[in-house]
């Protein structure tokens, strides 16, 4: 006979955004797609992902947009993976520019054994959250890369 455990939505995140790293890291497997869910509803700005890593607001304050935008997003994309540490499959956005017009291409799927002639800062855990990154924050994409 199988036993259910029953928890409020509400309890089970406080109780996640409490948690350790390690605990949080343990509890991807069970809950996976719905962390995620979580993780992109709860990060929307660059704002909101230092609120959730530090606590509190950090301001940039580089003279060069491209410099400001990629910091932001490396901040943004620590927040979306949420402790995942950079090891064997990931994925990362790929963009375009077409008749002007910067837009999401595809989501790649890299690996450590890929040899790439550069070192890709924006990597993923998941594909959605890389989806979700690209595609929410394609400003400041467009930024670093235009």
């Amino acid at each position: 006979m199988e036993k259910f455990l029953q928890i409020e939505t509400q309890k089970f995140l406080d109780f996640y955004d409490k948690s350790t790293p390690e605990v949080r890291e343990s509890l991807k497997p069970l809950f996976g797609n719905q962390i995620i869910e979580y993780l992109c509803f709860k990060i929307k700005s660059y704002e909101d992902a230092c609120e959730y890593l530090y606590n509190t607001y950090i301001e940039i304050n580089i003279p060069d947009r491209k410099a400001t935008a990629y910091s932001k997003l490396l901040t943004i994309i620590k927040a979306l993976n949420d402790g995942w540490t950079e090891n064997g499959v990931y994925f990362y956005p790929e963009f375009s520019i077409e008749d002007n017009k910067f837009e999401l291409k595809q989501i790649k799927q890299g690996g450590w054994t890929d040899s790439f002639p550069f070192s890709n800062a924006f990597k993923f855990r998941d594909a959605e959250l890389a989806k979700y990154c690209a595609e929410k924050f394609i400003d400041l994409f467009k930024e670093v890369y235009i």
